[in-house]
């Protein structure tokens, strides 16, 4: 080793020394914190100039004017860095000189501008956590404890009272600044420190109120439970803080999700405001939500005005250059404009078409059944652009310039109570009225379906707040193929011939990827250096890298490529597939399509305004000629990379998850020169823009613009299908009628009321009450007025606080609409019911009797379609559907009214039949129906034995064909007296890593045998037992690699990084040895020859040097440090929307997911599972890793993985960016 290399190494150790000294400091620092700041340490503020957004705010701050600013954005828009710009002003165009010196001032004026800025981060905030299941009866038994534990802040124990989400509105008013908050964890006897730049809102509580009800009777576990989710809502709940002080924690409100999921936000009494105050401060004036009556009397529906709260709890970001002003003033039919600051905005009626073609279908009361219509005879009047914001070129460029991401779209809140997808448009403001004059005169265009309150209530005490949930991707962002939910596969009348001739061209490419290395990389979703750009910075090219799925597969694919052709690296890529191939077995087809935001015809709305037509009722309507033609729709194709492309006149089929019933559409694109000209300007290039005069957007499952999102479809096979009969939109309407018996006009939602039951009365003087209905006056309207009315609310929301069965109705669905494609392939093949082809072709008697069961399975389909969207509502409207249809959904309870979609037990019980494609998907045991989707699960599985499973088997069996030693050889020159010498070193290491791997495999199998003589027969605890066995030799495993690892690293001491990991290498695959074992099934001695895992994990960091040295030769002769991931996207398959939907909330209320690597004993699959959290520390999985983003990563078998944000595809993709992971012990 030369002096250098000493010298360096020296200089490390004692840097290694110094960061241990300062640890230490830091533990007795922690141990003398207060209480605010417990397991926290304060930190450094960041540059407010280090983004675009800090700058834009500092300019306006130090009075440029916000026409300069103006241009500067715009000059971002056009390709321009902020920085240049300010750099040399003479860029700018439109300036004059006056500006310019203007510009120069601000610059010499700000010292710390930066060279390059960077994107703004969402901020992760730490909060308290509570649920129903970690209560206790106090010793009075009047009030309920929290058990969980709340003295340490930096716990990562299961019992932690904390965790961590991301920020929103709530959090921008009671959250302290960002501070360093130490975690400590357990690894192998050693306490580590982890510390986290986190915001404190611990006075807030994510509460979960949870409790799964039995179908039959509720037993007394199950009424303790409930009895204490009553108390919780009621009295609140007492806990220990950090200082050991008792305290109430009492209920704040839900969010839309939380509802569903049965979760809360509860608020400490430690908080100095109350939660009423805190409403309010949040702009919550429960005027907002009310209507003025005669005589100067206010009406507040409290079940309405509940929605909105949740709203503060949306994660978000927020835009610190939109600057909306506190003056409104009234315009013509109850439109308005909020004016007085740098921007503005404006309200505006909704506006409605009237639809006159296609048929639909309803619900009719009378017959308790659904009636197909005629748009042409009975025309229907539709609400349209239902949620839609619009904004102008100033905004558009200001967002861009801020941000950082093209977007076309955003899905917004503008607090407190405009929820909505903002897009742009443009020249909006170049329409014009009859006078001549601009329609709208404003930045930002907002329609009082997305404003869910009065501005005009507010404005004067509250700022509103532009916030981003969700940005639009652009089109290269997106993929060429998406996976296709198979709730839409039913939703078709595709044959298995045709999805299976779908899949050869994927599974071919799968072989094809196998032999290319950079293909692989990109299915992997994986950057390759030689493809970064020239002109990308190193700050670019460090985040690229950052980006790459570190796990040991990624890592030498990404930084030496020529691995691809090792054994090892074959075999992980081979299980990579296996798991992207599990997804096409269970039902997840890839499709040429992808996802959009849904907008239906942005003009044709605006322009709804220059001809003011209205119908009877005084709504204002778009023209019939209009905008896009019925059943048309605009989009752009996505070209290669990720470019537009022109698909006018192509059919295109559109879906939305979750799709219950035949409800795929099939449309054409249009033709249109506005929206051409418009997406030449930056709009719409990644929208699917949808007509007004159609049923289109009520057909995919009762969507709205406020950011639903469509999928739309290319792929011939399914457009096709779709063409060939295409389904009918179910609309979410009933028939009303007259005293007579005739059709008098149709209602919206359920037609049978629930009863509501009493309700108290309100505890504040008001002038009358309805249920959850209360007039008042404004003399009326106090603080203690306003605490009476969330007292109130209480009631209501205790009364939704019982699961939904949405979940178990579409369950029930794709099992009808499996059953109904078995059917239809006994009929097309004169088959039986369990695929055999018949003795005798089936009589017309007896195929009548087939294509009556399919008509009576799509009938319980469609009215479960209804039901679903009835069950949402069910505490406030729908209570009482289960009872009017009771007859009609006896099948629910009763599957033998479903002849081929049931199964008889043999305890003589008859149960819903479980397809194998979807059982399997779920670790089951299911059947093979014949179905569509089962023939394709057969398919894929023998595809993969006979394809991967076999080439696996030659690869593992020929090491000495498929190793890199050669490639290694030629690429590190090493003395032999040094090679000699680290073999020396190199045994011991490798030796006590072999033993302590086998030993942990030994005592695994010693307590597995063990254990299941105790269990005597018992499958479930069986498989319970085995499973916490297997954490433990994970643990074991993980305790062996890190030793084994020191020990490697200790090694950079006296050899070089890269020659310690050549010979790592050689050592294992050139001296490989046979043994012999005793074979666990058949007891006799087979030989087997040693492993080869060492170099990839024990000596992964020298390995990975050394690779990437012959790689890149002197210009990779840089040290890699362990790999440590940054922010990178993670994503997961979902077998249901509900599971997206848990997913979701998951990364909303906790800002985190938990991450487990898990055998499945019955598939003997292996696999990382992804767990939703809730308030309690309880764990629902949800899904399964697209990619094996954590798969080899060692250290522990689960990890709690923080998440900035996450989206879901609409179908049966989860994608996160994670930012954060950390190892965790599971009890």
């Amino acid at each position: 080793m030369t002096t250098t290399n000493r010298n360096a190494k020296k200089a490390h150790m004692e840097t290694m020394k110094a960061q241990q000294a300062r640890k230490s400091m830091l533990r007795n620092a922690i141990k003398s914190h207060k209480q605010s700041m417990k397991a926290a340490r304060p930190v450094a503020a960041d540059n407010p100039l280090a983004t675009n957004q800090g700058i834009i705010s500092a300019m306006q701050v130090f009075g440029i004017e916000q026409g300069i600013i103006n241009r500067i954005l715009f000059g971002i828009g056009e390709g321009m860095g902020l920085i240049v710009q300010l750099r040399d002003p003479a860029l700018v165009a439109g300036l004059t000189d006056a500006d310019r010196a203007e510009i120069e001032r601000f610059v010499n004026a700000h010292d710390k501008l930066p060279a390059v800025v960077r994107k703004p981060k969402r901020v992760s905030v730490q909060v308290s956590k509570a649920s129903v299941h970690k209560m206790r009866y106090d010793l009075d038994g009047m009030d309920i404890f929290s058990t969980l534990n709340y003295s340490d802040p930096g716990s990562t124990q299961a019992d932690t009272g904390y965790q961590v989400i991301q920020e929103n509105q709530l959090s921008e008013l009671l959250a302290s600044a960002p501070v360093e908050v130490v975690f400590t964890r357990n690894v192998g006897g050693e306490i580590v420190e982890s510390p986290r730049r986190l915001s404190l809102m611990r006075w807030v509580h994510v509460v979960d109120m949870y409790v799964s009800l039995p179908e039959d009777e509720i037993d007394a576990e199950t009424q303790e439970l409930l009895t204490m989710q009553e108390l919780m809502m009621r009295n609140g709940y007492l806990f220990a803080n950090e200082d050991g002080e008792i305290v109430r924690a009492n209920y704040l409100y839900q969010s839309a999700s939380q509802a569903r999921q049965l979760q809360g936000i509860f608020l400490s009494e430690e908080c100095p405001h109350t939660p009423a105050e805190v409403l309010m401060m949040l702009g919550h004036d429960f005027l907002a939500y009310s209507k003025r009556k005669a005589a100067g009397v206010y009406e507040l529906d409290i079940t309405k005005m509940l929605k909105r709260f949740g709203l503060a709890g949306t994660s978000s970001i927020p835009s610190r250059t939109i600057d909306i002003g506190q003056d409104t003033v009234n315009l013509e039919n109850g439109e308005y404009m909020i004016v007085g600051g740098r921007h503005t905005m404006m309200v505006i009626e909704d506006r409605y078409a009237v639809v006159k073609r296609g048929l639909y279908k309803v619900m009719d009361p009378k017959t308790r059944s659904m009636k197909t219509l005629d748009a042409a005879e009975i025309n229907q009047t539709m609400a349209v652009g239902d949620g839609l914001v619009f904004c102008d070129e100033e905004v558009y460029a200001a967002l861009l310039a801020e941000f950082g991401q093209e977007s076309d779209a955003w899905q917004i809140r503008l607090t407190p109570f405009t929820k909505g997808l903002m897009v742009f448009v443009p020249d909006m403001r170049a329409i014009v009225g009859a006078n001549g004059k601009p329609l709208y005169d404003a930045n930002i265009v907002a329609t009082k379906s997305a404003v869910k309150g009065d501005y005009r209530a507010i404005a004067k005490d509250f700022k509103i707040q532009l916030r981003v949930a969700l940005f639009n991707k652009s089109m290269g962002q997106t993929k060429p193929y998406t996976l296709l939910p198979y709730q839409m596969t039913h939703g078709t009348s595709v044959t298995a011939k045709d999805l299976i001739n779908t899949l050869d061209v994927h599974l071919n490419g799968v072989l094809d990827d196998m032999n290319d290395p950079h293909r692989m990389a990109t299915r992997l979703g994986l950057y390759s250096i030689q493809d970064m750009g020239n002109d990308m910075t190193l700050e670019e090219i460090e985040a690229a890298e950052k980006k790459a799925i570190f796990n040991t597969h990624g890592l030498f694919l990404h930084h030496a490529p020529f691995t691809a052709h090792d054994a090892m690296m074959r075999r992980w890529s081979i299980e990579l597939m296996h798991e992207q191939l599990e997804k096409w077995q269970y039902g997840s087809i890839p499709v040429e399509g992808h996802y959009r935001f849904m907008v239906q015809d942005p003009y044709a709305i605006l322009n709804a305004g220059i001809t003011q037509i209205r119908d009877d009722e005084g709504n204002l309507l778009v023209p019939e000629n209009e905008g896009l033609e019925a059943n048309t729709i605009f989009i752009k194709g996505r070209g290669e990379n990720g470019k537009l492309e022109d698909i006018t006149g192509q059919h295109v089929a559109l879906g939305r998850n979750p799709m219950v019933g035949k409800e795929m559409q099939i449309t054409k694109v249009a033709a249109s020169t506005r929206y051409e000209a418009a997406v030449k300007k930056g709009g719409f290039r990644n929208l699917l823009v949808m007509s007004v005069h159609d049923f289109c957007t009520f057909a995919m499952g009762g969507a709205d613009n406020d950011g639903d999102t469509g999928l739309t479809i290319t792929e011939n096979a399914i457009v096709r299908s779709v063409m060939k009969k295409p389904g009918i939109p179910v609309l979410d309407l009933h028939m009303k009628y007259d005293a007579d018996g005739r059709l008098s006009g149709f209602g919206s939602g359920c037609p049978w009321s629930g009863d509501t039951g009493e309700v108290p009365s309100l505890e504040a003087p008001h002038v009358a009450q309805r249920d959850f209905i209360i007039q008042f006056t404004a003399d009326q309207y106090t603080a203690e007025f306003r605490s009476a009315i969330h007292e109130l609310s209480k009631e209501f929301v205790i009364r939704t606080l019982e699961p939904n069965k949405i979940g178990y109705m579409t369950n029930i669905a794709t099992k009808l609409a499996d059953a109904v494609r078995k059917i239809g392939y006994m009929i097309a093949g004169n088959l039986d019911q369990y695929g055999n082809k018949m003795n005798a072709p089936r009589n017309a008697s007896a195929a009548a009797v087939l294509k009556s069961e399919i008509e009576q399975y799509e009938s319980y389909i469609e009215l479960l379609r209804l039901c679903q969207g009835w069950e949402i509502d069910r505490a406030k409207h729908g209570g009482a559907y289960m009872e009017q249809l009771a007859e009609e959904l006896r099948f629910l309870k009763d599957p033998s009214l479903a002849t081929f979609a049931k199964y008889k037990l043999k305890n003589g019980r008859t149960v819903w039949t479980n397809p194998v494609w979807l059982a399997e998907a779920k670790g089951k045991n299911g059947f093979n129906t014949n179905s569509v989707l089962s023939q394709v699960h057969a398919y894929v599985k023998n595809w993969k034995a006979t394809q991967l499973d076999a080439r696996l088997d030659e690869i593992m069996n020929d090491v000495d064909t498929y190793n890199v030693l050669t490639d290694m050889a030629q690429g590190i020159a090493i003395e032999p007296a040094v090679q000699k010498a680290l073999e020396d070193a190199i045994r011991p290491i490798k030796g006590t890593y072999g033993a302590a791997i086998a030993s942990a495999y030994d005592r695994f199998k010693a307590a597995r045998d063990e254990a299941l003589a105790q269990c005597n027969g018992d499958a479930a605890v069986a498989e319970e037992l085995i499973e916490l066995l297997e954490k433990e030799r994970a643990l074991d495993v993980a305790s062996a690699v890190d030793a084994a690892q020191q020990s490697m690293t200790a090694l950079e001491e006296g050899f070089d990084i890269v020659h310690i990991g050549y010979v790592a290498y050689h050592m294992t695959y050139a001296n490989r040895r046979t043994n012999k074992r005793i074979d666990d099934v058949t007891g006799e001695v087979v030989e087997y020859q040693s492993g080869i895992g060492f170099p990839w994990t024990a000596a992964k960091r020298q390995f990975l040097n050394a690779a990437r040295y012959v790689q890149f030769g002197n210009t990779g002769r840089t040290v890699l440090n362990e790999i440590k991931a940054g922010s990178f996207n993670m994503g997961t398959v979902v077998h249901t929307a509900k599971d997206a939907e848990r997913m979701l909330d998951s990364v909303r209320n906790f800002g985190k997911v938990i991450v487990k690597y898990e055998r499945n004993l019955l598939t003997k699959n292996s696999a990382y599972n992804i767990y939703a959290m809730s308030a309690n520390g309880t764990m629902t999985q949800c899904g399964i890793l697209y990619d094996s983003a954590l798969r080899f990563l060692t250290g522990a078998p689960a990890y709690e993985v923080t998440v900035e944000d996450a989206t879901y595809n609409g179908g049966h993709s989860v994608n996160m960016k994670v930012i954060a992971r950390q190892p965790i012990e599971l009890n």
